[in-house]
């Protein structure tokens, strides 16, 4: 999308109107796209949202204008990237509550290079759980901040908003950049840009010293903070990769039919005593125990594969994976010790790691303990 304006009416006499057109241009379920030289005008959410599906998406020199909406909430979040490899470059945002944001998970790597908040009602930054990999280089915001922190004032009192991420050659109101043991957040001043060192590291020297933007470039953002990190490769010891298909109903690998039994994951009762974790919490991949490794608690995955094909289990049935840290849930917004351990206890229709059938509960009642029901 390029060379275009956009404007929401509103109701001129109600300068809080919000029954109006909330988000200029929503992108998710996308890859390799671009907005290019857009104006907003009153969009009372944002003007470019990139949602948790999209990746490998630029958003170069756009301006949102004259927002109109309630002050609070989830609004005027003028440019709000949930995604990842996105860039958004040389952007103006007036009057936002939080004008160049991440959201909740969002998986890294996001560049915001060279953007101006004019006006700021409210600070830009990470607002809700644990984004990373997140760069704000160049970044101005009048009047308000630029958070990277443990926050516990917004976004549900969240927590820990955003992990491995860099505040470079910003300047705000103030600079809040804290980050989890670890994954630290940092503010470096350096005559320097990481953005375009680390462009030029990819594309060679004329990739990181060009003058205007190139889409094909930019729209690419890599994960080149990670440098060094390799793929890697799953594979049976000492057997080919292949892939594995569903052929006429069946799992096949290789043009054979894969046979054997299946498991199913354990909900967890809250036990971190290595002699009985096992057998009250069952066995996952996706459950963390901060410094308990075993089974039942953070699992040893390669242990858990070779034991899981020793015993001919071919299929692995797992579900939602559990927050260990239960802190959002009062919605308080006190800042509190951050060595919380488990409190999780099995919940009604919790399996044991057999399959065991859901039995005696109402959807209603599902749904007041989990949101996927």
């Amino acid at each position: 999308m390029e060379d275009l304006s956009l404007v929401s009416a509103f109701d001129p006499a109600n300068p809080a109107d919000e029954e109006h057109a909330w988000i200029g241009v929503a992108l998710d379920g996308v890859e390799d796209a671009w907005v290019r030289r857009v104006e907003f005008r009153h969009f009372a959410g944002s003007a470019v949202r990139v949602g948790g599906r999209a990746r490998r998406v630029s958003v170069l020199n756009c301006a949102s204008r004259a927002p109109v909406s309630e002050l609070g909430g989830y609004r005027r979040q003028s440019f709000l990237v949930e995604g990842q490899q996105v860039l958004v470059r040389d952007c103006v945002a007036e009057e936002g509550l939080n004008d160049f944001a991440v959201g909740q998970l969002t998986a890294g790597p996001v560049v915001f290079l060279q953007c101006r908040a004019l006006r700021a009602k409210g600070d830009s930054g990470a607002f809700e759980s644990w984004a990373s990999g997140i760069l704000y280089e160049n970044v101005v915001v009048e009047g308000a901040g630029l958070r990277l922190t443990l926050d516990w004032s917004r976004g549900q009192g969240g927590g820990w908003t955003a992990a491995n991420s860099v505040a470079w050659n910003c300047s705000a109101a103030s600079l809040q950049l804290r980050g989890p043991e670890g994954a630290e957040n940092t503010r470096v001043e350096s005559p320097r840009s990481l953005y375009s060192s680390q462009l030029a590291r990819r594309l060679g020297a004329a990739g990181g010293t060009a003058a205007a933007p190139r889409i094909e470039a930019d729209s690419a953002v890599r994960g080149d903070a990670q440098a060094g990190v390799s793929e890697t490769r799953i594979q049976q010891e000492g057997a080919p990769s292949q892939p594995l298909e569903i052929v006429n109903g069946r799992f096949v690998i290789g043009g054979r039919a894969v046979w054997g039994s299946y498991i199913d994951e354990g909900w967890w009762r809250g036990q971190t005593y290595p002699a009985l974790a096992a057998k009250l919490g069952g066995r996952t991949v996706t459950r963390f125990v901060p410094g308990r490794t075993g089974p039942g608690l953070t699992e040893d995955l390669d242990a858990m594969a070779a034991e899981y094909r020793t015993a001919g289990h071919r299929v692995f049935f797992g579900g939602v994976g559990l927050w260990y840290d239960r802190r959002r849930d009062d919605h308080t917004t006190e800042a509190r010790d951050a060595q919380v351990w488990a409190p999780f206890h099995e919940m009604p229709w919790a399996r044991s790691g057999r399959g065991r059938a859901v039995d005696g509960l109402s959807l209603y009642d599902l749904r007041r303990f989990n949101p996927w029901f």
